[in-house]
C-alpha cells in the first residue's frame, strides 16, 4: 500500500492537529478505564482503513463484506483481523519509545496523527487496532502490561464477568479455547506479520510479573456512561445472617468395619502432594517434549510408527521480545518438521538427555521384570492447578499412553512405541477432583473416547479447559512428557470402592474387617518340610521350577487351600515359590 492511498490530515478549519490529534491519559494506576474512550471506532479515517481491508480480502478470493461479531465465525473474525493487520503493516509505521512504565500514563497519539507521521507507540497501535476491530463490529480489547501493551479481540460475542480482569491466566484459558484473539500490536511498528503478533502474544502472557490488566472496550464504555437518576427509595429491612454453628459431621470409629474400609481407602488412595500424579516434579526420569501436534503423534503412536528423541538445536539468546517470538515460532517450525521425520525434539542438552532416557530405559525394564507391569507413559497434556487460598501451583498429568523403549544394542539410540496397555486417564486425579472440588468428570474413568485413528487428544484437552475454565488458578497446558507413574495403589482402591462385597466373601479380609482383634481360626495344621515326605508323595508333586523343601511346603499348603504370609530374607526364594 502507499502512503498516499490514505489521505492525511491537514490542520485547518480553525484547529490545531497538534492539539485535536493527542490526548494525556493518566496511566492505569489512576485512569484504566479511560482507555475505552480513546478507543475510536467512529474516526474518520476507519471507513478508508476499512475499505481497504475489504479490498485486500477480495484480492486474496475472500468475501469483502466485513461481518461484525454477532454474524462472523471465530474463522472469518480471524481472517478479518489478519486483513486489518496487514493494512495497517502498508503504513509503514515506525516505533517510538514509549515510557519504561504505563502506571503514570503518556500522551497519546490518536488515529489521525499516526497516519500523519507514520510513528506510534505500542501503546497508541493497540488503542488504533482495537478501535478499528470495534469499527467493524467486533468486540476488542487493551492488555496492559507495566511497560507495554498489546490487543486482541473476542472470537465472538464473549465478555468478562467484569469490564476489567487482573487474571493473566484467565486470558490464556480462553485463548486456549479460541474465545479470545490476542496479538502483540507492537509488532505492527517493524513489519512483523500476523503470525508472529499471536506468537509474541502467547510469548509476552507468560510472564505473570508484567502483566496488569485486560480491559473489554465495549463493557468499560458501558460502564462510563452516566446512569439516569433514580427515585430515592426507602431502605429496605437488612435481615440478619444466619450465624448459627452447624454440627459437626460424625466421625468415623476406625474400631468398626466401615471405619476400618474407610481407613484403607485413605491410605491406597494417595492424595497428597507426594504423588507424583498430583504434584509432577522434575526429575531425572523425566524428559519434556517439544510437540506442536500432540493428536497428530498420538494417531501416529497408534499406527505402529516408532520415534527417536533428539536434542533440540540451541539458539542465540535475546531478551527482545520480537526476536523471543521468533524464536519460539521457529522451534514449532523446527519441532513439526522433525515430527515428519519419525523424531521427537527435547529442549534439553545432549549429555543431560542420553543420561535420562538411559536412567529411564533402565527403569521401565526393571519395573516390567520385577513387578511385571509397564510403567513408562508419554503424559499428553498438564493440568496446572492450585488450592484455593493458596499461591503454589502444582501440575498433574492428564492423558497417560503407554509407551515402550527399544533398543537394538547399546550403542543404538533409543526408539519410542506405542505400549501393549489401553491409554487412561489420570484417574487419581479425577478422584482427587471429585473429592476437593465437586468437579466430576464422568466419561474419563474408562475407556477413553476415540477418533479415526486412536485416542480423541483434542477433544478431550478441549472439555477438560472448558471444565477448568472458572476455576481460579486452573490452567490445561498441552504440554507432552516422557516419564514413568505406578497404578498399583490407585487399582487396589478401586477394588475396595466398587467390589467390597464380592472381597468379603474372602475369609481373610472378612476377618480382617469385622474380627481383625480377635485370632483367625483355620482348621488344620501346617505340614513340616521335614514331614513333606510322608504326607505327600512325591509322585504326587510337579514343580516346574527347583524348589527346596521350605518352598514345597508352603505349595503344599495354597494347594490345600491355607492361608500364611511367607517371611525371608531377600534371595530365598518367595518370588520363585509363589
Amino acid at each position: 500500500m502507499s502512503q498516499q492511498e490514505i489521505s492525511r490530515p491537514q490542520a485547518g478549519d480553525g484547529q490545531d492537529a497538534q492539539a485535536t490529534d493527542t490526548a494525556r491519559w493518566e496511566g492505569y494506576l489512576q485512569a484504566a478505564g479511560e482507555l475505552a474512550q480513546l478507543c475510536r471506532p467512529q474516526q474518520p479515517l476507519a471507513g478508508q482503513l476499512l475499505k481497504l481491508v475489504g479490498e485486500l480480502l477480495k484480492r486474496n478470493g475472500h468475501d469483502p463484506v466485513l461481518l461484525d461479531a454477532a454474524s462472523a465465525t471465530p474463522q472469518r473474525i480471524g481472517l478479518q483481523v489478519a486483513a486489518l493487520w496487514n493494512v495497517l503493516i502498508g503504513l509503514r509505521l515506525s516505533a517510538l519509545v514509549g515510557p519504561a512504565s504505563l502506571a503514570d500514563g503518556q500522551r497519546l497519539r490518536l488515529p489521525a496523527q499516526i497516519v500523519q507521521t507514520r510513528a506510534a507507540t505500542p501503546l497508541d497501535a493497540a488503542l488504533l487496532m482495537a478501535g478499528l476491530c470495534e469499527a467493524m463490529g467486533l468486540r476488542p480489547l487493551l492488555l496492559i502490561e507495566q511497560g507495554h501493551a498489546l490487543a486482541g479481540v473476542w472470537l465472538g460475542e464473549g465478555s468478562f464477568p467484569r469490564s476489567r480482569s487482573e487474571d493473566v491466566q484467565e486470558l490464556r484459558k480462553r485463548a486456549q479455547l479460541r474465545e479470545l484473539l490476542l496479538f502483540d500490536t507492537g509488532l505492527l511498528l517493524r513489519s512483523g506479520s500476523f503470525n508472529a503478533g499471536l506468537q509474541a502474544a502467547t510469548q509476552r502472557l507468560q510472564d505473570t510479573t508484567s502483566f496488569v490488566l485486560a480491559l473489554d472496550v465495549l463493557q468499560a464504555r458501558q460502564e462510563q456512561q452516566p446512569a439516569l437518576l433514580q427515585p430515592v427509595q426507602a431502605p429496605a429491612v437488612v435481615e440478619a445472617p444466619d450465624l448459627s454453628v452447624p454440627e459437626p459431621l460424625p466421625n468415623v470409629d476406625d474400631c468398626t468395619p466401615a471405619g476400618r474400609l474407610a481407613r484403607w481407602q485413605r491410605r491406597l488412595l494417595d492424595l497428597s502432594l507426594r504423588n507424583p500424579l498430583l504434584n509432577l516434579r522434575d526429575s531425572k526420569t523425566l524428559v519434556p517434549l517439544l510437540v506442536p501436534d500432540a493428536a497428530g503423534l498420538e494417531n501416529r503412536l497408534a499406527g505402529g510408527e516408532c520415534f527417536s528423541i533428539e536434542a533440540l538445536p540451541p539458539q542465540a539468546a535475546s531478551e527482545d521480545p520480537a526476536l523471543i517470538a521468533a524464536g519460539a515460532s521457529a522451534r514449532l517450525q523446527q519441532a513439526a518438521e522433525a515430527l515428519e521425520r519419525g523424531r521427537l525434539y527435547a529442549p534439553l542438552e545432549a549429555e543431560k538427555l542420553d543420561g535420562t532416557l538411559t536412567e529411564l530405559y533402565r527403569r521401565a525394564r526393571t519395573d516390567l521384570e520385577e513387578g511385571g507391569a509397564n510403567t513408562l507413559y508419554l503424559a499428553v497434556g498438564v493440568l496446572y492447578w492450585k488450592r484455593p487460598g493458596e499461591e503454589r501451583v502444582w501440575r498433574a498429568p492428564l492423558i497417560l499412553l503407554p509407551v515402550s523403549m527399544q533398543r537394538r544394542s547399546i550403542n543404538a539410540p533409543i526408539q519410542l512405541a506405542l505400549g501393549d496397555d489401553e491409554p487412561r486417564f489420570n484417574t487419581t486425579l479425577l478422584e482427587m477432583l471429585r473429592q476437593d472440588f465437586a468437579l466430576d468428570l464422568r466419561g474419563l474413568d474408562g475407556s477413553l473416547p476415540a477418533d479415526e485413528r486412536g485416542v480423541d487428544i483434542a477433544g478431550i484437552l478441549t472439555r477438560l479447559r472448558r471444565e477448568v475454565l472458572e476455576l481460579a488458578g486452573f490452567e490445561v497446558r498441552d504440554e507432552v512428557l516422557l516419564t514413568t507413574f505406578s497404578f498399583a495403589k490407585y487399582l487396589m482402591w478401586k477394588d475396595l470402592v466398587e467390589r467390597i462385597e464380592q472381597l468379603r466373601a474372602n475369609p481373610v479380609v472378612r476377618h480382617l474387617l469385622d474380627t481383625p482383634r480377635e485370632a483367625f481360626a483355620e482348621p488344620g495344621e501346617f505340614v513340616a518340610p521335614e514331614a513333606l515326605d510322608g504326607v505327600v508323595g512325591p509322585d504326587k508333586l510337579f514343580t516346574p521350577l527347583s524348589a527346596d523343601s521350605s518352598q514345597l511346603a508352603a505349595v503344599v499348603a495354597s494347594a490345600a487351600g491355607r492361608n500364611f504370609v511367607m517371611i525371608g530374607p531377600p534371595g530365598t526364594g518367595k518370588s520363585q515359590t509363589i
